[in-house]
């Protein structure tokens, strides 16, 4: 822009901002006027780019002319329409010292900029007019404009605000500084730039400030560590607000002449900066953010839609951030007049109240505490306040919370009764507890009914119903103050249980009495009550209401739950069951009928006679179970076991067998086992007396039948000396087992000391806690094979009263013996003295033998088990005796068998005691 000014002039001064410029002045010349023609333009700024102020405009010209002396010849003042800032219309009179030191302020908005220009020009005398040379005029600000967007990368951040800080509030018109101001007073900040929602991903902007030369740091290399903790403390700065998420993030841009070591902001200069934002990561130093969350838990402690009193409320201002910049503040504004009174931190707020943020990085809490008096109107039922947290950068949060309150009502759970709430705000009773309800002043209204047996007594103030509130059913309840508890009572009528108290428990609702004359349970009417049995009854077979005479089944499950409205005679009833070791204990017992019900001593180890080397020790166990038990169906020979810490009870099933009953400890050990031979068979209806005073069973231990084509004739067959058995052949020729089912974890096999390593104990002890498995010898092949399964050899566990290289014939039966009561394994002299000799040839798999007397009895050819097969199944019979062998010194692992082949009969053999064979009784 042009303007052309005609005056008469000696010498003429105008400024500028760039440097001064002398020009020849003809010293000679006269002194007259002279009239001169000035044009003033603008000179070009530096990377000048597009603007909004016009920043061409010359408006208010103030033109000083002085001569050679620097006294003042001529001002001249020219104005414009328009004056947008403190330059002042007329700058007035003004010597040129004033003017090289004049100053001017620093605006938040031009119109037009600010310029000057300095120079010397010489004008000679001339009739006409004298054209000067074009003063060109600089302007006293720097423009910085800037374009700012965010990377795609980061979708989820939004710009909000830009401001520029650090501007020096004064500057000379005329003079350029020499150095800058390190005041932080001589400095001001731009007014924050509020971003419209369009511009969250980008934005561009233009700022103007005056000279600022903070000058360089030469130790910065990269343009992350153009940063405020290297900056110069006054050096100019652009600061972008952003969020991410509810993150608040600071950018700070540094301004100067280049992107790192250069702080300096020079007048009539132009800074363009291109920004992109790439992340909210504070490792780049450039970058300060912090998360704010404020919360409070007042709703934490409801009914409903409705807060509840009294509550000491948590009021919290969490902040997450890596750096304590910018500095947060708080305060809280009550919002809504309340009728009662507020504390934070047990200090009263009115109306505000300053938050002291002690901690800048972390959690900040606040105990607030709300007090209605005396009790929550309707009218005054809401609670609202607002927190705000201010930043040091002036960016205010404000968290807004608002909370209906209620007076609280709780009505205890009652005892033989319901209770309901009407006319309430909201109602809340789980089951069985306590009921719940939100009011306001108008209170609600309370219903109780009684339960069958039950009348309702009164609404009461306390828990121990002294203090009456309202005796009748339905009570209109209206609070005095914010919470209330109320406690309704019922009075119980009383039912008589008529059943065995002695055998049985009771579990009940309610309180409760015991008529022990009568034998009942009295219990309040409507309780629910659980009959038990005592696990220490055996053999329970169900519930019998037996009330008015009559015997009705009411369920066979081991208790009964029922509602007690009437008086009722509830008995437990039971399975008969036959004492089978009433006449003396054993390891075996004979149980004849189908679907019967048994029962043993269970704390006694076989006869419980101390014998020869053996001493019986009582026994303490705490379940049992079945081990096995022959055929195909599980129950089918032992249908249930009960254990009853004295008594072992159990109920044969519908089919005849052989079955392994275990008794084990508390720790789930075996530590006895009893064998149930399942059979209707009375071993004295058919016993055998030879010659020799001995009566034998007619039949070997085991068996199921006298049938010779049956294999359940041969028995079962037992390892010397133990007292559980296995199975006999599957049938009279095979040399596998016949068809058993064991329990889920105690199947069938076999121990064998080399392949176990040696780490198995080879003693009775480990024997007894494993019957089901099978105890195979020590076999290396040479001179130290061990025949026994038992290490080191014992030759008393069937009561023969035999040493080491002594050998005795007397005995007796022990507590490993494994005949039922009265009956046990017979010494070598009972078969001696029969004298049995044959009656013709074999028939069927069996020898028919006749005892000297001329008694006929039948063996079967049943051959011995190892452990993996039968031998000499159909071709040879061997039977157990309870002594060891005699011959050389092999009785140390060889005992003596009663054996009958094609060619001998042997009543004096020997054979290996880790082979399992027959046994056939004799009576004690």
């Amino acid at each position: 822009m042009f303007r052309t000014i005609s005056l008469p002039l000696f010498y003429l001064l105008l400024c500028s901002c760039s440097r001064e410029v002398t020009m020849p002045v003809d010293s000679a010349a006269s002194e007259r006027p002279v009239t001169a023609e000035l044009r003033i333009t603008t000179e070009d700024m530096l990377r000048l780019a597009t603007r909004a102020t016009d920043e061409e405009a010359i408006r208010d010209i103030n033109l000083y002319l002085f001569g050679r002396s620097n006294g003042q010849s001529l001002h001249f003042y020219s104005r414009s329409a328009l004056v947008r800032f403190d330059l002042g219309a007329d700058l007035g009179e003004r010597s040129v010292q004033q003017l090289r030191t004049y100053t001017i302020k620093w605006q938040e908005e031009y119109a037009t900029l600010p310029m000057s220009a300095v120079t010397t020009v010489a004008i000679a005398p001339d009739k006409g007019t004298v054209t000067l040379p074009t003063l060109s005029v600089r302007r006293t600000v720097a423009k910085i404009a800037y374009n700012i967007r965010v990377a795609d990368k980061v979708p989820d951040l939004e710009l909000y605000s830009v401001q520029l800080f650090s501007i020096p509030v004064r500057t000379g018109l005329f003079a350029a500084a020499a150095s800058a101001s390190t005041s932080e007073k001589d400095f001001t900040e731009a007014p924050l730039v509020e971003l419209p929602d369009a511009a969250r991903r980008s934005c561009s902007g233009v700022q103007y400030l005056f000279e600022n030369p903070q000058g360089t740091v030469s130790s910065i290399t990269d343009q992350r560590d153009k940063n405020a903790d290297n900056a110069p403390a006054c050096a100019s700065y652009l600061m972008i607000r952003a969020a991410r998420g509810n993150r608040t993030l600071y950018y700070r841009v540094y301004l100067g002449r280049n992107n790192t070591t250069d702080f300096n902001v020079g007048r009539n200069t132009s800074h363009t900066l291109d920004i992109t934002i790439s992340g909210d990561n504070e490792v780049d130093t450039r970058v300060l953010g912090y998360t704010l969350s404020v919360t409070d838990d007042f709703e934490s402690n409801r009914i409903g839609s409705y807060c509840v009193l009294p509550f000491n409320a948590s009021l919290y201002v969490n902040i997450e951030r890596t750096k304590s910049e910018p500095t947060l503040t708080g305060a809280l504004e009550l919002l809504t007049p309340t009728d009662g009174t507020l504390l934070v931190d047990y200090e009263e707020c009115a109306s505000r109240l300053d938050l002291p943020i002690n901690r800048q990085q972390g959690s900040n809490y606040y105990e607030v505490i709300y007090y209605p008096e005396p009790l929550v109107t309707a009218a005054h039922a809401q609670l609202a306040y607002e927190v705000r947290v201010r930043d040091s950068y002036g960016y205010e949060s404000r968290r807004r919370f608002e909370h209906r309150f209620a007076n609280a009502l709780y009505v205890a759970p009652p005892t033989g009764g319901t209770v309901t709430a009407a006319r309430a705000l909201h109602v809340e009773k789980p089951t069985g507890g306590t009921l719940r309800a939100a009011c306001y002043e108008q209170g609600c209204t309370l219903t109780a009914k009684a339960a069958a047996g039950y009348r309702f007594a009164g609404w009461y103030a306390d828990e121990g119903h002294s203090e009456l509130l309202c005796g009748t059913e339905t009570y209109s309840f209206v609070p005095a103050t914010y919470r209330t508890w109320i406690y309704p009572y019922f009075e119980a009528s009383k039912v008589h249980i008529i059943t065995d108290i002695y055998k049985v428990s009771l579990e009940c609702d309610a309180p409760y009495e015991v008529d022990q004359d009568e034998e009942s349970f009295i219990v309040p009417a409507g309780s629910r009550c659980t009959l038990r049995v005592n696990y220490e009854l055996p053999l329970f077979r169900g519930w019998y209401d037996q009330t008015g005479g009559q015997n009705v089944l009411l369920g066979t499950a081991r208790s009964i739950t029922f509602t007690a409205t009437e008086k009722r005679a509830v008995m437990p009833g039971y399975l008969s069951a036959t004492n089978l070791s009433a006449a003396g204990t054993a390891n075996s017992y004979i149980a004849a009928a189908h679907n019967a019900g048994y029962r043993f001593n269970s704390r006694v180890q076989g006869n419980g006679r101390a014998t020869t080397g053996l001493t019986p020790a009582t026994l303490s166990g705490t379940t049992a179970r079945v081990l096995w038990e022959s055929g195909g169906t599980r129950g089918g020979v032992v249908a249930e076991v009960e254990h009853t810490g004295s008594t072992i009870c159990f109920r044969t099933g519908p089919n005849y067998g052989n079955a392994l009953i275990g008794l084990f400890d508390a720790a789930g050990r075996c530590i006895w086992s009893w064998h149930i031979w399942h059979t209707n068979y009375d071993p004295w209806a058919t016993a055998q007396t030879c010659a020799s005073g001995y009566t034998f069973m007619d039949r070997n231990l085991g068996a199921l039948t006298t049938s010779v084509s049956d294999p359940s004739l041969r028995g079962l067959y037992y390892q010397w000396g133990r007292p559980a058995p296995f199975l006999h052949p599957s049938s009279v020729t095979s040399t596998v087992p016949a068809a058993f089912i064991s329990a889920a974890g105690y199947e069938y096999y076999v121990h064998d000391p080399l392949l176990d390593g040696g780490s198995v104990s080879m003693t009775p002890a480990r024997a007894l806690a494993e019957p089901w498995a099978y105890w195979s010898g020590l076999y290396a092949g040479d001179s130290n094979d061990i025949d026994d399964w038992v290490t080191p050899q014992n030759l008393n566990l069937w009561g023969n009263a035999s040493r080491s290289g002594s050998y005795s014939t007397s005995s007796s039966k022990s507590i490993y013996d494994p005949c039922p009561p009265g009956w046990r394994v017979p010494a070598p002299a009972a078969f001696e003295q029969a004298s049995f000799s044959r009656t013709g040839t074999s028939r069927n798999n069996v020898y028919y033998l006749r005892s000297r007397t001329g008694t006929s009895v039948t063996y079967p050819m049943g051959g011995y088990f190892t452990g993996h097969a039968f031998r000499d199944n159909g071709t040879r019979v061997d039977v157990w005796t309870n002594a060891p062998a005699q011959l050389n010194g092999r009785c140390l692992s060889t005992s003596t068998a009663f054996t009958v082949s094609a060619s001998t009969i042997n009543t004096a053999a020997y054979q290996q005691r880790d082979y399992a064979l027959p046994v056939r009784c004799v009576a004690e």
